[in-house]
């Protein structure tokens, strides 16, 4: 009965799409499971590591505790209430979009994100445009001259710039092309110059990994049996560079993509050097405060972030390559 029934689903047009929906379906309430179980998890852990948190909002607005205004800080931010009525009441708040009010500005969670993400996501594109295009044009450049002086070298500076800290190479960036060579500003967002060295130091820091998984992929794909078939069949060279750039896009764009959240969640520190008002700030800014609101908001946005491209990368390798559509039916 349920091979019969697989059978009829690859058979008929539209039961295929009826299939792939409710596989998509299962896909997006697993997600949603998965992200209910981590902002449980998280406002748990946040609360419980958290010890007198109204003293720590007073402290936080400089002003000195005492037990009647540590008491009203506690009823005004509701802490006098048990954990579960408090998680419930956020949850309920999160589903439409509000997450809350900072403990420590006073503003809304929701507005100082998506503030905060539009910089982030300014930067982070450029970034990761950038990366793509150097990473393949170095991966090729590294297949293509593998085992020579000059791809030795290459990939010798690739490994160095992979090895130093990014906090590192922003400041020794700063001291260069903006305090001797005054290039470049040193903080702030204003003007196009401004995103060139927080970019630039994303840049260097994420481009040996990325060069790393577009090299890794060529070879690999050199080394399958069909492209032996091409070289057999005494194939031309541009037939054969595009199956091998072919087969080998899906799957480095896929890592690629999928440490695009990566990218944008370990751009805090260049962006707490570089005064960067973007996501990194918020966390940073948030830890050092305690703001459980703020936490608890970028917790939740991160991992919808990862679970978003994780779908939308499926969706694109099965565009890309037709034949995984089968798979698993």
């Amino acid at each position: 009965m349920i091979r019969s029934t697989k059978f009829l689903l690859r058979k008929c047009p539209n039961n295929r799409k009826i299939s792939t929906f409710i596989e998509y379906a299962k896909k997006i309430g697993k997600g949603i499971g998965i992200l209910l179980c981590l902002s449980f998890l998280s406002f748990l852990l946040l609360e419980t590591q958290t010890n007198h948190l109204a003293e720590v909002v007073l402290r936080s607005n400089e002003v000195v505790p005492t037990t009647e205004n540590t008491r009203e800080v506690e009823k005004e931010l509701k802490l006098d209430q048990p954990f579960i009525i408090r998680y419930t009441q956020w949850l309920k708040q999160a589903v439409h979009g509000d997450f809350g009010t900072s403990f420590i500005t006073k503003e809304e969670v929701s507005k100082a994100i998506i503030q905060a993400l539009v910089k982030t996501l300014y930067l982070t594109s450029i970034v990761f445009f950038l990366l793509v295009l150097f990473s393949f044009l170095l991966g090729v450049y590294s297949v293509l001259e593998q085992g020579k002086r000059s791809e030795k070298m290459m990939r010798f500076c690739l490994f160095l710039f992979g090895s130093v800290p990014s906090y590192w190479l922003g400041i020794l960036f700063i001291t260069l092309f903006s305090l001797k060579l005054q290039f470049f500003p040193t903080s702030g967002v204003e003007g196009a110059r401004a995103v060139v060295l927080p970019a630039l130091t994303l840049l260097c820091v994420n481009l040996p990994s990325y060069v790393r998984i577009v090299r890794q992929e060529l070879i690999d794909t050199m080394n399958q049996p069909f492209m032996t078939y091409y070289y057999v069949r005494n194939f031309s060279q541009r037939t054969i560079s595009y199956h091998l750039l072919k087969n080998s896009l899906r799957a480095s764009l896929t890592a690629m993509s999928m440490n695009l959240p990566k990218l944008m969640a370990g751009s805090a520190v260049v962006e707490s050097i570089f005064s960067w008002p973007g996501m990194g700030m918020l966390c940073i800014r948030a830890i050092s405060t305690r703001d459980i609101p703020m936490l608890q908001g970028y917790i939740v946005l991160i991992a919808t972030f990862f679970m978003v491209f994780n779908l939308l990368i499926q969706w694109m390798n099965k565009k890309i390559d037709p034949r995984l559509e089968r798979v698993g039916k």
